[in-house]
């Protein structure tokens, strides 16, 4: 179910907002819902055992960037490295 937030930004990066998210076809909104999933999903997540999900675990090798770095962090390096420019 979907529900509103109200939040208090700057105009000037609300406006940057909507604009990279016409250029990328989606909505603020969508954005800001995908941000704050992936920021409060809990630490410590692991598939559910015998699933597809858990036997792929470690049949990928992380670029060296990603070396000693966290799931969360990874995800977080992503995200700014996608939405900050």
């Amino acid at each position: 179910m979907k529900t509103k937030l109200t939040l208090t930004i700057e105009e000037s990066v609300k406006d940057r907002a909507k604009e990279f998210a016409k250029r990328h076809d989606t909505s603020v909104s969508d954005m800001v819902e995908k941000f704050l999933h992936i920021a409060t999903q809990e630490e410590g997540w692991h598939p559910e055992p015998g699933s597809v999900t858990e036997s792929l675990m470690g049949s990928v090798e992380l670029p060296k960037e990603f070396e000693g770095m966290d799931y969360k962090q990874i995800k977080e390096k992503i995200l700014i490295e996608k939405y900050a420019k």
